[in-house]
């Protein structure tokens, strides 16, 4: 909820016959866009809201945003879209949440410059891991761990998903 607004996020075109490409809000009547919408939208991609540094921030499968490249991650200001760069090509960013005053997204993401295994911070500058990150997928497959959720609670940071590996803990 921003400025008494619900915002909601997924793998949606539409609410009735309004258009709301992957992000929709409430305004206490109907659900509007949030600006022009998303370019591309993976098919059953699971997307993720927050609000970070004044901005709502979405993370999805996508690659543009309101006209904008984006690599799965982009920012709303209220009026105009922006991307959060510094993902690997192909990023699909299905958690985010801020802890500490950074901005944790967490999917099929990775950083050029070095692997952080499914989960990434941004204090707001750079880009960085978190610890050794989750390995392994619980209901099998040959991709990756699978991160759904975050939350915190009494100052730790907790991880929801699909896999049997956090860092050193099973």
């Amino acid at each position: 909820v921003v400025n008494n607004e619900l915002y909601a996020a997924g793998n949606f075109t539409a609410s009735g016959a309004t258009p709301c490409v992957m992000i929709a809000r409430w305004d206490g009547a109907s659900w509007q866009p949030v600006g022009p919408g998303s370019g591309v939208v993976s098919a059953g991609s699971q997307a993720c809201l927050t609000f970070y540094n004044g901005a709502i921030v979405l993370g999805g499968a996508f690659t543009s945003i309101g006209g904008v490249a984006a690599n799965g991650l982009a920012q709303w200001n209220g009026s105009q879209w922006s991307a959060i760069n510094g993902l690997s090509a192909g990023a699909s960013v299905t958690a985010c949440s801020t802890f500490n005053g950074a901005l944790i997204v967490g999917g099929k993401v990775n950083l050029p410059s070095q692997p952080v295994n499914y989960v990434a911070l941004w204090n707001g500058s750079i880009w960085s891991g978190i610890g050794p990150g989750y390995t392994g997928k619980v209901l099998g497959g040959s991709a990756g761990p699978s991160l759904f959720a975050f939350d915190t609670f009494q100052g730790d940071l907790y991880a929801g998903g699909d896999f049997f590996r956090a860092g050193s803990r099973v």
